[in-house]
């Protein structure tokens, strides 16, 4: 037991499992496997750490769906009730695909019909979606009778009301109606890079209403010629514009027509453009025009 107890307390001791450690650790093997490993180690973590290859694919998601975009930017699409203009509807969200980032920014806003009053005086007087004060209810019904009759009163109140929902927003509020048409190529993201960068409250988004569009080098502009009246399909305005326009908009004229007479509006280029896309977003789709204006009493 005594000798026992000496070999526990004898100072350097090992037992017979560290012994024979020791020993096949001596051993020519054992040293050339503990000097790869420690050259292993050294060189994990003395070796330069190489970034992770980029992800462009991520990158382009991340910037189209980036919740900056949707704080900055509503998109508001103005339409009314019925199988045509829902048919129009339709063929604009087809054109927003996923990869673009409108789609999910998009509200379709459901103006006034004028099909469903019985007149004018009715439309104006029943007041739907928006008030008017006795002023503009006479300037609208000489309106009326003088130009496009009660249809261009009740586009009017739509993009009225449309201006009143801008106001209650701090960003941009893209105004469309139901026959404009994403151009191939544009993203939600370069419009709002474009409108972040914008001079005035008010952009016009569209080939016809921009005026100041003038790049005859460009395959895919056009000098704007006026023909009667430019039509309201795209356009973008920020709060203070909306509040600007609401207050000033009397339905002296109808809405298109005073808007280029009285808007102050801009044609802002994307900075990402290039020869290959067409210098602003939307246009219009052809054919007749939308049917916010088109009614039973014409």
């Amino acid at each position: 037991a005594s000798s026992s107890a000496h070999r526990r307390e004898r100072p350097g001791a090992f037992g017979p499992r560290a012994q024979r450690r020791m020993r096949w650790l001596s051993s020519p093997l054992g040293a050339a496997l503990t000097l790869a490993t420690a050259g292993a180690s050294l060189l994990s973590r003395t070796a330069p750490q190489h970034p992770p290859a980029p992800d462009h694919a991520g990158d382009m998601r991340r910037l189209l769906h980036q919740p900056s975009v949707a704080d900055g930017m509503k998109v508001r699409m103005l339409s009314i009730e019925g199988a045509v203009p829902r048919s129009r509807v339709n063929q604009a969200l087809d054109l927003m695909t996923e990869d673009t980032g409108f789609r999910e920014l998009t509200q379709v806003f459901m103006g006034v019909n004028y099909g469903e009053f019985r007149s004018v005086r009715d439309l104006v007087d029943k007041e739907k979606l928006v008030t008017l004060n006795e002023r503009q209810k006479s300037k609208a019904l000489a309106m009326a009778s003088r130009d496009r009759g009660g249809g261009a009163v009740a586009c009017a109140m739509g993009h009225l009301a449309m201006w009143q929902k801008a106001t209650e927003f701090s960003g941009w509020t893209v105004i469309l109606e139901d026959d404009a048409r994403l151009q191939l190529g544009w993203t939600a993201a370069m419009l709002a890079d474009t409108l972040a960068t914008a001079a005035v409250g008010l952009v016009w988004l569209s080939p016809d209403e921009c005026p100041h569009l003038k790049d005859p080098g460009h395959r895919h502009a056009r000098t704007w010629k006026g023909h009667g009246g430019m039509r309201t399909v795209a356009y973008a305005v920020n709060a203070t514009a909306a509040d600007r326009l609401i207050k000033s908009y009397d339905f002296s004229q109808p809405v298109d027509l005073w808007m280029q007479a009285h808007g102050q509006g801009a044609c802002e280029v994307s900075a990402h453009h290039d020869r290959f896309l067409p210098l602003l977003p939307f246009r219009h789709g052809g054919g007749a025009d939308s049917e916010i204006e088109h009614n039973k009493h014409w």
